[in-house]
């Protein structure tokens, strides 16, 4: 395999991986989980301690219209998709204070159904313990870890200034945080 082949193959799994990985920057507060594994969750972060992911199955009008009334009038559960047709599935997120009431609903209604995740807060305490500290260093940088953004723009700029004749730093404005989104552009010969 050329070197190029090999640079421009670093470099477009280095933007796939940004595409999928990009955590944003904020302060950090330990806590650790029931295994006792210790992760840097946010500040102010919202928790989701007990809240259920479901997938449910509208086989009737009926359903499309509950689901509908539901999405409309329901500050407790969160529609991943919008209850359009009969025969569509749809992921719900319900908080844990009306998981029973969801859990009569669908009981209720004969809607078919199936949980995906009883604690969707244990979920992301596992994914937090994938996150690697802001100091890592970026020889060790790879693509089975989450890292901070800053860290992030640290691995951007040292590619740009690695690879110059392949790619160049953007800087393509401000997230609504008031971050600067960054990425790489390449140069395909």
């Amino acid at each position: 395999m050329s070197q190029n082949v090999k640079r421009f193959n670093f470099i477009l799994n280095a933007v796939i991986f940004l595409l999928f990985l990009c955590i944003t920057e904020s302060e950090n507060a330990a806590f650790c989980t029931k295994d006792d594994k210790c992760v840097e969750p946010y500040v102010n972060q919202a928790r989701y301690d007990h809240y259920r992911m479901y997938y449910v199955e509208l086989d009737s009008e009926e359903h499309v219209k509950l689901f509908q009334d539901l999405e409309e009038q329901s500050d407790s559960c969160t529609f991943y998709g919008h209850a359009l047709r009969p025969k569509q599935k749809l992921t719900i997120m319900v908080a844990a204070h009306k998981v029973s009431d969801f859990a009569d609903l669908l009981m209720t209604y004969k809607v078919k159904h199936r949980v995906l995740t009883y604690n969707f807060q244990e979920k992301i305490d596992k994914n937090m313990l994938e996150v690697k500290p802001k100091t890592t260093n970026l020889k060790h940088f790879g693509w089975k870890h989450y890292y901070h953004l800053e860290t992030i723009y640290e691995w951007l700029e040292h590619v740009a200034e690695q690879y110059p004749q392949d790619v160049t730093l953007l800087n393509m404005g401000d997230s609504t945080e008031g971050l600067p989104i960054k990425g790489l552009k390449l140069f395909i010969a």
